[in-house]
């Protein structure tokens, strides 16, 4: 998804509020409760079925800008992450197809499914050889 064409938005936060005068879901920009302006109308009908779904998607128009944000970080963090493992090199001795003798590639597999664990195996393989060397210590 290109958030590049969302530049330029109301900025956020935003809420979800009743416009108990004319019966409208509102779109408003959080702050400033003297004057808030509305993002965005959402006219209601008198269908009590038709007011949930409509709350419903105010509040998910209101947290477009959150979304977006946690996007855009989720992203970074991702390509971050790539970069390391790329960058990053099996030990000396030992190639990428290559298992350490004590640290299975089945243990690192479990590791990553059952808590947090390093992403790259040999990554993980190094990480558990200074755990050692500490607990050695």
């Amino acid at each position: 998804m290109n958030t590049e064409r969302f530049n330029g938005h109301t900025p956020g936060p935003w809420r979800a509020v009743l416009n108990e005068t004319y019966g409208h879901m509102d779109v408003v920009m959080a702050e400033g409760d003297e004057k808030r302006e509305a993002v965005l109308r959402l006219p209601c009908w008198a269908c009590e079925e038709d007011m949930l779904e409509l709350t419903a998607a105010a509040q998910l128009i209101a947290a477009a800008p959150d979304l977006k944000d946690a996007l855009i970080k989720e992203r970074e963090e991702n390509k971050r992450l790539r970069e390391d493992l790329l960058d990053y090199e099996p030990p000396e001795g030992f190639d990428w197809d290559d298992e350490h003798p004590r640290f299975s590639i089945q243990d690192w597999m479990e590791s990553l499914a059952y808590g947090p664990a390093r992403p790259g195996y040999w990554d993980w393989v190094n990480f558990q050889i200074v755990l050692e060397e500490d607990d050695e210590e």
